[in-house]
């Protein structure tokens, strides 16, 4: 007969078991604390359409890219499309964000934007970093940022949330070099909210010059023509009433009443 196991079996065996298991452990956990030995092998594309591995990817500061792959490295023209995982330190970053800790993300998302330059990632850094740096009151730092932003991807004027912050950031800097003809471009071709936000901006400036006549045409597009930009509604509203009791217009009445 098969002897029946007794539980002084059951647990010497159950300890056995534990033991492998905290050994498994022991040798897994520095693997668990390097997330991108578990990332997809990045690769770039070639005109052809052909994939093109490697383990590894950077990019020189004319944007050659250089991929690694088991024979070597092998260099590419800049512009070749990369396909890569997403850096951790950019969650990691947000996460900092979210916390309210966008002095410590700074340092990070400045540090990824310069080691992705070239390869995707920096656009998205970038974006962060200024919203970072604009969190902090770094105005400076932040216009400095958009800027580089908006010649390494082109297409970033068209997003509403960019534009916004752009303006924000160079209207705390006082660079009014940059920011004059900028309003007027986002004016014209800008998003709908960025486009609201330049005009009300532009109408202050030229409100506080003394150009009553010329912000009143400002505040009162707005209030007119970009109805669904809540953020800007009321204080368009307002700020028409304002310029057309300086004018002595009756309407001023009405536009107050818009904003009640």
């Amino acid at each position: 007969m098969i002897p029946r196991p007794t539980d002084a079996h059951f647990h010497s065996h159950s300890r056995g078991r534990h033991r492998v298991i905290a050994v498994c452990l022991v040798v897994a956990l520095p693997y668990l604390s390097l997330p991108l030995l578990w990332a997809a092998a990045p690769y770039v594309v070639l005109s052809s359409g052909k994939r093109v591995e490697g383990k590894h990817v950077t990019a020189d500061e004319n944007g050659q890219i250089h991929l690694t792959v088991a024979a070597g490295v092998l260099k590419f023209e800049p512009g070749t499309r990369v396909v890569m995982d997403e850096p951790p330190d950019i969650p990691r970053a947000i996460q900092m964000m979210q916390r309210g800790d966008d002095r410590s993300a700074v340092a990070i998302l400045r540090k990824t934007a310069a080691e992705c330059a070239f390869l995707e990632w920096d656009k998205k850094a970038l974006r962060l970093l200024g919203r970072a740096q604009l969190n902090l009151g770094n105005f400076d730092r932040a216009a400095s940022t958009y800027g580089k932003l908006l010649v390494v991807d082109p297409p970033a004027r068209k997003e509403a949330d960019v534009m916004v912050r752009y303006v924000k950031a160079l209207v705390g800097a006082h660079d009014d070099a940059t920011l004059l003809p900028l309003l007027d471009e986002t004016i014209r071709e800008g998003p709908r909210p960025a486009a609201a936000q330049a005009q009300m901006i532009r109408g202050r400036r030229l409100l506080a010059k003394g150009e009553t006549r010329l912000a009143l045409m400002d505040f009162m597009r707005t209030a007119e023509l970009f109805e669904e930009e809540k953020a800007v509604q009321k204080d368009s509203l307002l700020m028409t009433a304002e310029c057309l009791a300086i004018l002595k217009d009756s309407r001023s009445e009405t536009y107050k009443r818009r904003a009640q």
